[in-house]
């Protein structure tokens, strides 16, 4: 029963996309882990850096004005005998002006690529299109001739939708989305909120020709189960892809310069990805386990890890986790102890220069640390022969209390035996 609800607990941490957790041992060994396989071992495939065509935007700007929305109160006034109700009103107060990706490039270049709709694979523009510029009519009229175009749009900070302010069709929106746990991008989904596809999820659909469904405990992709969350393995890597030419790259100036059949050759048969890509500045950086990365480059290896199949659950794993979440039920119900003889000599060592002094702190320690150090021996195995890494601090946790809960049952049941046997 307990390996059941140990497997039911590790496959909801494994799918939930937002995990509020203080888990600074399972960030750092799953950091260790992703580390250890892809740039010291050299593992991990690198990915065919002939599919794809990054086109660089940090120098392609243009200033649009910059108002500020006011929202005036609803008012009465009082005239001749009659109320007169005022209703609130808004109203735009410039401000000043401010920086926008240079909107009547990238409509020369969508215009360019309209020509010939199937010579690319698709086209990811992580540009939020916010502010209105003299292009814009000319930007969307370019954008609903692209079949395979995606715009992003997210969560504000208040929890809410944020969508582009021009009109672009639904179909070209995508939810982009970064699962983070303590500021790290860790995570990935292929759905938010139940139904909101991400970017990931609509270029592996829209390029493979396939549907994922949704179900109640996994997706399902041709038939297979996969998790919708799961945790991210980089393929291609900031200093990677600064610092070498294995990918081609390109200023979107530079392209306004090149005639329609070089821009043709150029992007045939690629995945264009359109953004601010220059690690230099701050715009769309995020932290991850190999350094600030751009979100454009995150959205993309979390294509790629739908690609690779990351996040299918095959019977072998179900296996796995069976035998080893059985093991530890049967050292936490059947053991006579979690731990041997050098785990305490560990915790004494610690408690000492921690001066913990209460029995029971130095138990619930030792307890943490014996089941952290089995559920990582665990993971770790799980990642290299199956790349799934799961969470092992809430498990831990909860196999501690499963445990006090046990032994406090069989402590009161003992004592009612004796009771009853004395009488």
């Amino acid at each position: 029963m307990n390996t059941i609800i140990m497997i039911g607990i590790t496959f909801y941490l494994l799918s939930s996309h937002f995990l509020n957790l203080n888990a600074n041992k399972d960030i750092r060994l799953a950091k260790t882990l992703y580390s250890m396989k892809n740039i010291f071992l050299g593992l991990q495939e690198p990915p065919d850096s002939s599919r794809f065509l990054f086109v660089d935007t940090a120098w392609e700007k243009q200033f649009i004005d910059k108002n500020e929305l006011i929202i005036s109160e609803p008012d009465t006034m009082i005239e001749e005998r009659d109320t007169i109700v005022i209703p609130a009103d808004t109203f735009e107060f410039p401000i000043g002006q401010e920086v926008i990706t240079n909107r009547q490039s990238l409509a020369t270049f969508f215009e360019i690529l309209a020509q010939k709709p199937d010579n690319h694979k698709f086209i990811l523009c992580k540009i939020y299109l916010k502010g209105f510029s003299e292009y814009d009519s000319l930007l969307l009229a370019s954008i609903n001739k692209l079949p395979n175009l995606i715009f992003p749009y997210h969560f504000n900070g208040w929890g809410t939708l944020d969508y582009p302010d021009l009109a672009i069709p639904e179909e070209k929106l995508g939810l982009s989305e970064i699962g983070k746990i303590r500021e790290l991008s860790m995570r990935t989904s292929l759905f938010v909120d139940g139904d909101l596809k991400t970017i990931p999820l609509i270029m592996y659909e829209k390029i493979h020709k396939k549907e994922v469904k949704p179900g109640f405990i996994f997706d399902y992709i041709d038939g297979q189960s996969v998790l919708n969350s799961f945790t991210l393995d980089y393929r291609i890597r900031t200093f990677q892809y600064d610092n070498s030419d294995r990918y081609s790259k390109v200023y979107l100036g530079d392209l306004m310069t090149s005639s329609p059949k070089f821009i043709h050759e150029l992007t045939k048969d690629k995945i264009i990805l359109i953004g601010d890509l220059d690690s230099s500045n701050w715009v769309d950086l995020h932290e991850s386990f190999y350094g600030d990365t751009k979100g454009i480059l995150i959205l993309l290896n979390a294509f790629l890890a739908l690609e690779a199949g990351d996040n299918i659950i095959t019977w072998y794993f179900l296996v796995f986790m069976m035998i080893s979440f059985f093991i530890i039920s049967q050292i936490t119900f059947a053991g006579r102890r979690t731990y041997g003889f050098w785990i305490r000599r560990l915790v004494n060592k610690i408690r000492r220069n921690l001066r913990l002094k209460v029995r029971h702190q130095t138990g619930f320690f030792t307890s943490m640390l014996a089941y952290t150090l089995l559920l990582s021996i665990f993971s770790i195995v799980s990642f290299v022969f199956f790349n799934i890494y799961f969470f092992i601090l809430a498990l831990a946790f909860y196999l501690n209390i499963i445990k006090s809960i046990y032994r406090w049952v069989l402590k009161r049941y003992y004592k009612y035996k004796r009771k009853k046997l004395t009488t």
